[in-house]
């Protein structure tokens, strides 16, 4: 999260594509938005999801971050 300048972003959406590791917990502790697949979609999936996601924000730019950065 310090990559991403909290000052100019008013949402921070997290697209979990089923992984084993620790995202959803740390983004629940970071207080983020959470959205989650019920399986291994791959990464095209979530990136649509992500779109998706963000226009029922109204959002006026969208910004995706790969996980790995």
């Amino acid at each position: 999260m310090q990559e991403i300048p909290r000052e100019i972003v008013d949402e921070v959406l997290l697209i979990d594509d089923y992984s084993k590791d620790e995202t959803v917990h740390i983004g629940q502790r970071l207080g983020l938005r959470i959205f989650l697949h019920e399986k291994n979609f791959g990464y095209g999936r979530n990136q649509k999801t992500c779109y998706a996601e963000a226009l029922h924000t109204s959002a006026d730019v969208i910004v995706i971050l790969h996980p790995d950065c």
